[in-house]
């Protein structure tokens, strides 16, 4: 009896917190637009086949298209105004949006573009590694770029986190400029470069207080921390200050492939439709704090307001 009450108290938080989420069905994406492929191989298993969406600090939304490597810009309308290819041979695994810029890596390698795809540094993350460490499995599982000190952090064999400081074009000076991972805690705990950086004793990083998630299924901001269920299909919103909790189930027929967070408080992600082929862009509107998201734009005038 305690159980089943459990179950049903359980359920009216459920449905009374699912009220407060507005959400949007923004735009359609056909597997095939315009003869644009959205996704070109549709297999529910393939690790690799995916698209990743994303949102920089400005506000502005990019797919990042995952078989035939390519970046989606996407307009006011939500429609694909710009796109650009990353050469390269392997399969990219990081996509992180820094400023107006990006940061993608491969298994091996690390490099940030700008929006017309010039390279403005590129970093030859397993060659560096096989140098300290020889080479029994250098390749690293995920980076990410810190433009205010100009590092760039990457985790390597056990998850263990190695820098560069001031990442360029010239393989040398970033071998010159490589800390091993006792190194970067070290450096991260004197905070000479980055105070706004630490790291944890079980060696996560933490920006400005919040943990960085490389790109897990949890997505955390001051406020909020973001969590997708992907077995029990539903996304959880858990407000830090109030304790909150905010629900939305996924839409049935509906896998979603990304999710990311809009620096107006607002979540935004782009689900498929296995049955019809059909990608959707979708937005969580950010109800819960209403004052800070029309703040953000009246400090952001050149931000597209949806």
């Amino acid at each position: 009896m305690k159980r089943i009450c459990i179950i049903i108290f359980e359920m009216m938080l459920f449905y009374s917190l699912f009220c407060e989420v507005k959400l949007t069905k923004l735009y359609e994406y056909k597997n095939e637009s315009k003869g644009i492929y959205i996704r070109s191989v549709t297999n529910t298993h393939d690790d690799i086949t995916g698209n990743d969406i994303f949102i920089n600090e400005y506000g502005n939304i990019m797919l990042y298209q995952r078989d035939k490597k390519q970046i989606f810009f996407i307009d006011d309308k939500y429609q694909i105004k710009k796109i650009i290819d990353i050469k390269t041979n392997t399969h990219l695994h990081t996509f992180q949006t820094v400023g107006s810029n990006i940061l993608i890596g491969n298994y091996t390698d690390a490099f940030y573009i700008n929006n017309d795809g010039e390279e403005l540094f590129r970093v030859k993350i397993y060659s560096i590694l096989n140098e300290y460490n020889g080479t029994d499995g250098n390749w690293f599982n995920a980076c990410y770029y810190d433009e205010k000190s100009d590092i760039i952090f990457f985790t390597a064999k056990h998850n263990k986190l190695h820098c560069i400081l001031n990442p360029t074009l010239d393989e040398k000076q970033n071998k010159s400029n490589f800390y091993t991972s006792g190194e970067t805690q070290k450096l991260l705990e004197d905070g000479l470069y980055a105070p706004h950086l630490t790291l944890n004793e079980y060696n996560y990083l933490f920006i400005d207080g919040i943990r960085y998630r490389w790109g897990a299924t949890a997505y955390e901001t001051k406020k909020y921390i973001c969590t997708l269920n992907q077995e029990m299909k539903y996304i959880r919103l858990f407000d830090r200050k109030d304790s909150n909790l905010i629900y939305y189930t996924i839409p049935e027929n509906e896998e979603v492939e990304s999710i990311t967070y809009h620096p107006n408080g607002d979540w935004y992600f782009l689900t498929i439709n296995w049955s019809t082929n059909v990608h959707t862009l979708w937005r969580i509107e950010n109800t819960w704090d209403p004052e800070f998201r029309e703040q953000w734009y009246n400090n952001h005038p050149e931000a597209l307001k949806p």
